[in-house]
């Protein structure tokens, strides 16, 4: 059985969704500060049982308090970045992040980390 925390929450975001929109920020010209992120919400446990479900074992993953699993490392209970500056200003929008986990996912279902869109 995997414990993983459900109580710190962020928005989980793919490499190659953030490189794709930092290169159109680049080609842009886009100065200061901007968060880019995959749309929505997510604690651990969701990212987790995401994939767990995913690969047909959702029985294997279950959630526990972050003082259930203490690290040396002070975690923040929320790190939603805002990227309301990126959508307005750049239309920089990512996909939600179960799309683009999916897409991962599939990707090394079949062998090809290199193709994933």
């Amino acid at each position: 059985m995997t414990k993983v925390v459900a109580d710190q929450t962020g928005r989980p975001t793919y490499s190659r969704d953030l490189a794709r929109a930092i290169w159109q920020l680049v080609v842009t010209g886009a100065q200061g500060v901007l968060h880019v992120a995959n749309q929505g919400d997510a604690t651990w446990f969701d990212v987790a049982s995401h994939v767990f479900a995913h690969m047909g074992k959702p029985d294997l993953v279950r959630s526990c308090l972050t003082a259930e699993y203490p690290t040396a490392a002070r975690r923040p209970r929320s790190s939603v970045l805002s990227t309301s500056r990126a959508e307005r200003d750049f239309g920089i929008a990512l996909p939600d992040w179960r799309t683009s986990l999916d897409h991962f996912l599939e990707s090394i279902g079949e062998g090809d980390l290199g193709t994933t869109p």
